[in-house]
């Protein structure tokens, strides 16, 4: 017994160990560095059960019991933190303040506990079968810190039960108060069957399991906060974004204003019953809407994988001065011509504007995706710039070459719709793994179909993976019929690829990547274009584009 307690409380340290590792790679969000320190929090009260279990001394005790008091209110402050943002709550900064203060003096009583009797009033060890149990007597501080992890605890539940009456993340806050809960039940088992080794350990390493899938999930929502943020901030429109389903995921501050009821709701709200303008428009409605004197024409754009609605996109394009124009051309024609004129190319920038709007949208999901996994991020950049660099060889003209960047970029969009188990797994992909994974063509040829700013790039994003000899995927095209921009992505993608680390292997070495893409010359790729990049490369004229650790640095400067 002693030693399976042993080992359960050195596991709960790597545990934790790994929760706080975890947490740290992923981008920083407030949510994320609250998780952080809870788990180091958590690693000191472990520890101070690991130095309890191990030592027979009273000392050795007392040492360990001062370092779990310790450690314990503080990760419960951080906790309650973490609940008032999951729950989207704001705890005021000077309750923050007195919360700290409070839980400085009671970190200095538990700290000095053997020096006076405020804390304990009496405490010595027996032996009972073996094993080292701590005694003692409690004194008033003891019974005032205990009140005040029972209201730190009924805080928490308050604010999560207020969640779930909302219909609010309901899974994950039934998640986060069974986290809460577990150390607290562990405790009372204990003192209601007498046990002789703590069980708060074994409670935390539930806990702890709990909370990594939390931490799984704030990271999805952060990927998806930044690409939205993002988008959101270079808009003028007015745009409301939610699932298949009509979970709310977000609108810009025009949105709000023009629909307040965007503002009392929470993220995966469902927003079809709550906004009746919103329902209308969704239905087909698309009469103009009058806002602060102005005229908003609502569109609705549905994106789709394999015929399924994945997500809506409402926009209102302000259509006041197109409104206006037109009243004065029928009334004063003759008189306000130069005006007209003057206007319509107003109307013609803006319009012109909200076209590049949806290139930033698509170009910012190809980060989103990059982004997803460390060993890819950067890959859709660096085949854009790739490509640029031989359609300038080849001597395209620079509109076209301008938007060949774009269609590199985007070349891998259709990974959106592959399940991150596949595109992260470190080992061989099955054979009905592979399969699915090859649909990101079909997918992302799919999402751009409409793109009227980049005809070109579903072409490059459907056809990128078509080989030369006619051995590709997914249509089996055969040389000059792949479209002329999958031919040169399909160079360059490959390339990349060999050239960077991945997670299943490092990247190769010059000479090996020569003599592979030399071994599909005419195969996999159009012999005259592979002429001109092999020129390219060995003339160092894209050395710089390269990852900086795929050890062709290190080899040059040795």
């Amino acid at each position: 017994m002693y030693y399976s307690f042993l080992i359960i409380d050195y596991a709960a340290l790597v545990i934790l160990a790994v929760s706080m590792f975890v947490v740290d790679i992923q981008q920083s969000s407030y949510s994320q560095k609250l998780m952080s320190s809870i788990c180091s929090w958590c690693c000191f009260i472990t520890f101070g059960f690991c130095i309890r279990i191990t030592n027979t001394t009273l000392e050795s005790q007392l040492l360990g019991q001062k370092i779990v008091y310790l450690a314990f209110v503080h990760a419960l402050f951080y906790l309650l933190l973490f609940v008032f943002d999951f729950c989207h709550k704001t705890l005021s900064p000077r309750i923050q303040m007195l919360i700290v203060m409070n839980n400085v003096i009671m970190s200095i009583i538990a700290l000095f506990m053997d020096k006076h009797s405020l804390f304990y009033t009496a405490t010595w060890i027996e032996q009972s079968g073996g094993v080292t149990v701590f005694k003692r007597t409690y004194g008033p501080f003891h019974t005032i810190y205990h009140i005040e992890l029972i209201l730190y605890l009924l805080a928490m539940l308050c604010l999560l039960f207020m969640n779930l009456a909302k219909h609010r993340r309901r899974r994950a806050s039934v998640l986060l108060m069974s986290a809460i809960l577990m150390p607290f039940v562990g405790y009372g088992i204990q003192r209601l069957i007498n046990f002789p080794y703590d069980l708060i350990p074994v409670s935390f390493i539930i806990s702890v399991i709990i909370i990594m899938e939390l931490i799984y999930v704030e990271k999805i929502y952060n990927v998806n906060d930044i690409a939205r943020d993002y988008i959101f901030a270079s808009m003028d429109s007015a745009f409301i974004v939610t699932d298949g389903d009509y979970g709310y995921k977000g609108s810009n501050d025009l949105a709000n204003m023009i629909f307040p009821e965007l503002n009392s709701l929470m993220q995966d709200d469902n927003l079809y019953p709550i906004s009746t303008s919103f329902r209308q428009i969704v239905n087909g409605n698309t009469t103009p809407i009058n806002y602060g004197g102005r005229l908003y024409d609502p569109t609705v754009k549905k994106i789709t994988s394999s015929k399924a609605t994945i997500g809506i996109v409402v926009t209102l394009n302000d259509i006041t001065s197109q409104t206006e124009y037109k009243a004065l051309q029928d009334g004063y024609r003759e008189e306000l011509e130069a005006e007209v004129e003057k206007q319509t190319k107003y109307a013609e920038q803006r319009h012109q504007k909200v076209e590049q709007m949806s290139v930033q949208l698509v170009q910012t999901l190809a980060n989103a995706i990059d982004a997803k996994d460390k060993y890819t991020n950067g890959h859709s950049s660096r085949v854009a710039e790739y490509s640029v660099r031989l359609a300038t060889a080849l001597g395209w003209d620079k509109e076209s070459v301008d938007i060949l960047r774009y269609e590199g970029l985007l070349h891998d969009i259709g990974k959106i719709g592959i399940s991150d188990v596949i595109l992260n797994k470190a080992s061989t992909l099955s054979d009905d793994e592979f399969d699915i994974l090859k649909d990101h063509v079909t997918i992302g040829g799919d999402i751009m179909h409409d793109a009227s700013t980049l005809p070109g790039a579903e072409n490059v994003i459907r056809y990128h993976h078509e080989r030369y000899d006619g051995s590709g995927y997914p249509e089996g095209l055969k040389g000059e019929q792949i479209p002329l921009d999958a031919r040169i992505v399909t160079i360059v993608d490959t390339f990349d690829a060999m050239s960077s680390n991945r997670i299943y292997r490092k990247a190769l070495s010059r000479e090996r990547i020569r003599e592979e893409m030399l071994k599909g010359r005419g195969r996999q790729f159009d012999p005259k274009i592979l002429d001109v990049f092999i020129s390219l490369f060995d003339r160092g004229l894209i050395d710089d584009v390269a990852p900086r650790d795929n050890g062709w640095f290190d080899q040059q400067s040795s």
